[in-house]
């Protein structure tokens, strides 16, 4: 039978956060998410759904992991420990071993040579296209903030085998990541005196960004960009849950 895993789609997202409950009340109050504890390989995994939907995942940081939450992206791939070395090759650095994950797949942890973090994975089931259309609540789009698009766009291609596409954003160039004719992820050059560091930003549909963002900071979130129209594209925000995990909020502009 033919290989039915399509490589390049984003199809997890995972918050490593410092304090579970806190995080698990904010997204719960914030996007209506639900939430079901599990044990995966004797660890302690909390799922967050919406309605039957799974969309996310939550663990607490452990000792050695790092004092920081953040979300982390999970993006399929045809053999995670040979992209896990080809992204070493490329200036990138292994974060964590391949390993597997049982009756789930097998994953690594790898930053590209800026220092973003994000995770090839192969799932033990065939990969699927996520819905053209999100709904609220579930993650709609997936940007990489980094000081060096030049240098990303040379090394992700070669790891997920993303193509790149050219988007004429209003006042300047603006470049996508493709997988198939399906584009999954952007690109976004840090301003040059911000001093937060280079990562993935995942993007979160919700049906009023404004009053969601309002929202967040009334639960103890900080609201880091101010809601924004994107001309022809729609509205975003990005904040930080209670726990410091970053997320960005998006309603797409109604077509005429």
């Amino acid at each position: 039978m033919a290989d039915q895993h399509v490589t390049g789609l984003f199809v997890w997202n995972e918050l490593m956060t410092k304090d579970v409950k806190v995080a698990q009340d904010f997204y719960t109050q914030l996007f209506g998410w639900t939430f079901k504890h599990e044990k995966i390989a004797e660890i302690d995994y909390h799922m967050a759904f919406v309605g039957e939907e799974a969309v996310a995942g939550m663990m607490q940081l452990q000792p050695g992991q790092g004092e920081h939450s953040a979300w982390l992206n999970y993006v399929t791939v045809d053999d995670v420990d040979q992209r896990t070395t080809r992204a070493t090759e490329l200036g990138g650095r292994k974060i964590l071993d391949a390993m597997d994950i049982p009756n789930i797949g097998r994953f690594s942890i790898i930053s590209d040579p800026a220092g973003a973090c994000i995770s090839p994975f192969r799932g033990t089931e065939p990969s699927q296209h996520p819905q053209e259309k999100p709904g609220a609540g579930t993650f709609c789009w997936y940007e990489l903030m980094t000081r060096d698009p030049e240098q990303a766009k040379q090394f992700y291609p070669e790891i997920f085998g993303w193509e790149l596409e050219k988007y004429d954003a209003p006042g300047r160039p603006y470049w996508m990541f493709s997988a198939g004719e399906k584009a999954v992820a952007g690109i976004e050059e840090i301003p040059a005196g911000a001093d937060f560091p280079e990562h993935w930003l995942s993007y979160v549909a919700v049906a009023d960004v404004d009053a969601t963002a309002k929202r967040a900071a009334e639960l103890g979130g900080q609201v880091y960009k101010e809601p924004t129209d994107i001309p022809n594209i729609g509205r975003f925000a990005v904040l930080a849950d209670p726990t410091g995990g970053v997320i960005a909020l998006f309603k797409e502009q109604p077509k005429p």
